[in-house]
């Protein structure tokens, strides 16, 4: 399957590995408001898939992309369930935060 990453897209480490996570988040933001179509972020262990979801959660339109997944580090059933959770939400424009932790408080 073919995903269409846009002509502009950008790869961080930092975005991946920077402790503050909300500066992670309002980074992602503002690199989607400059007008980047996608952000790449490497994967050399631990937890790739929440640090995607937490930056889904931060941004609107912008496309994500991950190194390849370590296939020692990553349940493959745990990896297509969450992808699943992912692609509902999306689809259905549901937050990506409240679909993961559960509930929030608006």
């Amino acid at each position: 399957m073919a995903v269409d990453l846009g002509r502009a897209g950008i790869w961080s480490r930092e975005l991946r590995y920077h402790p503050d996570r909300g500066a992670n988040a309002a980074a992602a933001a503002e690199l989607e408001e400059l007008g980047y179509s996608a952000i790449f972020i490497p994967d050399a262990g631990g937890d790739v898939l929440s640090v995607v979801t937490e930056l889904l959660a931060a941004t609107r339109h912008i496309r994500f992309a991950t190194g390849v997944l370590n296939i020692w580090m990553h349940d493959a059933a745990e990896v297509a369930r969450r992808q699943a959770l992912t692609a509902e939400a999306i689809a259905t424009g549901e937050p990506m935060v409240k679909r993961e932790r559960g509930p929030t408080i608006d």
